[in-house]
C-alpha cells in the first residue's frame, strides 16, 4: 500500500491569511483584503456592482485563475490601484498591473515568484509518468491552455512584458532563494505531509520599469524601504531584490 503523500506549495510569504474578502469602501472604492481563492471572483463581482474608480489591495496572493479573471475586469474600469501594505504572487501578477500607474504606499511591498502557467507542461509530463487518469490529464491540460492564453493576452493588453514571471523564478534560482520546507512524518506508517513556503522576488522600481510597470506613484523611498517592509510584515519566506542580469 502506498503511503499517503500530502504536498502543498504555500504561495503567500506570510503567516496564513483569511480568504480574500472584497468590500465596498465608498461610492468609488472597493478593497481586497486577504488571500485569493475560488470564491474571490464572485466576491469581487458583488462588491463592484454599480462601478468603481479606485481599488485598494492588501493580499499575499493565491489562486491564479480567479485573480486573472478579476484583473481582466478591473482593466476595463481603468481604476486607480493602491497597495496599502502588500501585494504578492497572483496579486502582483495580475491585480497590481491592471492599473496604468499603480500606487504603493510607503512601507508597502510588491513581490513575484513566477506563475502556475510556467509549470503546466512539466506537470502534465509528471501526471503521464505517474499514469494518472487520462480524463483528469485532459481536463488539466485544457485548463492549462486556457489560463496560458488568458495570461498572455492580459499582459499584452496592459503593456507589461510577461518575461517578468519567468525572470522572477530565474533570479531566485540564481540567487539561491528557494522554498522553505516543513514536514510531518509518521514513523509507523511512513505517511508524511510537506509544506513548502515559496521564496519571492522583490524587484526595485528601476527593475519593474524595465518590464513596463509604471512606478511613478510608488513611495519615493520604496527601494530603500524594502528590508524594513519585509521585517514589518513579518515575511517568513526568503527574498531577493537582485536584477535579472
Amino acid at each position: 500500500m502506498k503511503p499517503a503523500i500530502l504536498f502543498a506549495l504555500i504561495l503567500p510569504a506570510f503567516s496564513p491569511e483569511c480568504s480574500a474578502q472584497w468590500a465596498r469602501i465608498d461610492s468609488e472604492t472597493i478593497r481586497l483584503q486577504g488571500s485569493i481563492d475560488g470564491d474571490s471572483y464572485d466576491s469581487y463581482l458583488a462588491a463592484s456592482q454599480g462601478g468603481y474608480s479606485s481599488v485598494i489591495l492588501q493580499s499575499p496572493g493565491g489562486s491564479a485563475m480567479p485573480a486573472l479573471m478579476i484583473a481582466e475586469d478591473m482593466r476595463r474600469h481603468q481604476p486607480k490601484v493602491r497597495v496599502e501594505s502588500h501585494c504578492l504572487s497572483s496579486c502582483a501578477n495580475y491585480l497590481l498591473i491592471a492599473s496604468p500607474a499603480p500606487q504603493v504606499n510607503c512601507g508597502g511591498l510588491v513581490a513575484w515568484h513566477g506563475s502556475p502557467t510556467l509549470d503546466i507542461d512539466s506537470s502534465i509530463e509528471v501526471m503521464l509518468i505517474e499514469d494518472k487518469d487520462r480524463g483528469l490529464i485532459e481536463k488539466y491540460g485544457a485548463w492549462g491552455r486556457r489560463i496560458q492564453k488568458m495570461e498572455r493576452e492580459f499582459y499584452e493588453s496592459v503593456g507589461v512584458d510577461q518575461a517578468l514571471l519567468a525572470d522572477s523564478l530565474a533570479v531566485m534560482r540564481r540567487e539561491g532563494v528557494g522554498g522553505v520546507s516543513s514536514f510531518s512524518f509518521n514513523d509507523m506508517t511512513g505517511d508524511y505531509s510537506e509544506t513548502v513556503s515559496a521564496g519571492v522576488w522583490v524587484p526595485t522600481m528601476a527593475i519593474m520599469q524595465r518590464y513596463g510597470i509604471d512606478t511613478r506613484n510608488f513611495c519615493e523611498s520604496y527601494d530603500t524601504d524594502i528590508s524594513g517592509a519585509v521585517k514589518r510584515l513579518k515575511m517568513s519566506a526568503p527574498y531577493t531584490s537582485a536584477a535579472p542580469d
